[in-house]
């Protein structure tokens, strides 16, 4: 009897989280492993809780597969669903406790749950309850990379340690867009194996990328460098973001120093400010010879330069040149 207690179980999933591409990809392979392909028009059904019924849902999980094989509902948005007052969902409750049909799967999709909520807690009884959620900034190199590797192996392709951070940073932990990236970056390299740091500057969009490459010229005082990278940040961003951006980053590495100089790991200091730890290493050794009370100095006319845009009209490009030489120099 316990046997068959687990099996109904697995008839009802709940899945929630903030990845996305995750999600998506467990319930293709889940309706691709349940519902024969010759029947997947009539045996799998998606449906959007935000513009179909708790009596829909029912009427589709409830009945029995056509012809050959099982049937999948999936309901997206299902945080929708659990929103709705008590009494709409009391002929989802009934479904739930009464167990679906062997051949049937129920799979509720959320991007994010209210556990304190009494249908999902009803849920949660009967479901098997899986989650799926974005990386940590720390967590990217060790889980995200060999993915990214793999995507690359799959298609006889490598991508150099390099262009592998670059592409990263670009696009984070976002696995949407590193997919159509990767695909991008696979048709651009054609018969070439290798994938390089060129290739991916080439195509990928990073602002963030610039940035840090801006903040790497000031580091080693190359004011000359730091100006051609200023103007070509000005081409994509208004003043007044490039600014607050580096206002962001250099409080950030100014909170790096302040615990580099404590003596704190670099996987602890990743973890405190929710960075990458390879970023943290490289930012580290990139101002390990600035010191703090320089640091603090420069964020000061950073909020000066950052007033000043918002409360009178400057030239903007003159007042980030005059900042970079004053503090650079």
């Amino acid at each position: 009897m316990r046997l068959l207690f687990l099996i109904k179980m697995k008839q009802i999933y709940l899945i929630s989280g903030d990845d996305a591409f995750s999600i998506e990809a467990f319930e293709k392979n889940f309706a691709k492993e349940k519902v024969d392909p010759e029947w997947e028009t009539f045996n799998l059904n998606i449906l959007d809780a935000l513009d179909c019924s708790v009596d829909k849902i029912i009427e589709s999980a409830d009945s029995p597969p056509f012809g050959f094989g099982n049937k999948v509902t999936i309901v997206k948005n299902s945080e929708s669903l659990f929103s709705q007052k008590e009494e709409f969902l009391i002929p989802l409750e009934t479904l739930l406790a009464k167990n679906l049909m062997n051949t049937n799967f129920l799979l509720l999709s959320a991007s994010s749950v209210d556990k304190r909520k009494n249908i999902v807690k009803n849920i949660i009884k009967f479901a098997e309850v899986k989650e799926f959620n974005q990386l940590k900034p720390w967590e990217i190199m060790k889980k995200l990379a060999p993915w990214i590797e793999d995507s690359f192996r799959k298609q006889g392709k490598r991508i150099e340690k390099e262009a592998l951070d670059e592409l990263m940073e670009a696009a984070g932990a976002n696995k949407h867009r590193l997919e159509k990236e990767i695909e991008k970056l696979i048709l651009y390299a054609n018969e070439n194996k290798i994938i390089t740091v060129t290739d991916v500057r080439s195509l990928v969009v990073n602002t963030e990328s610039d940035i840090f490459e801006l903040l790497d010229h000031l580091a080693r005082k190359e004011i000359g460098n730091s100006l051609k990278q200023i103007n070509i940040l000005l081409l994509r961003e208004p003043p007044i973001k490039l600014i607050s951006s580096l206002v962001t980053n250099f409080r950030t590495l100014y909170n790096m120093k302040l615990l580099a100089d404590s003596n704190m790991s670099i996987n602890d200091i990743a973890k405190g400010i929710g960075r990458p730890p390879f970023i943290v290493e490289k930012s580290v050794k990139a101002w390990r010879n600035i010191d703090l009370k320089k640091f603090r100095n420069i964020l000061e006319d950073f909020f000066e330069i950052e007033l000043m845009f918002k409360s009178r009209a400057v030239n903007a490009k003159l007042e980030i040149e005059k900042f970079i030489i004053k503090n650079f120099s």
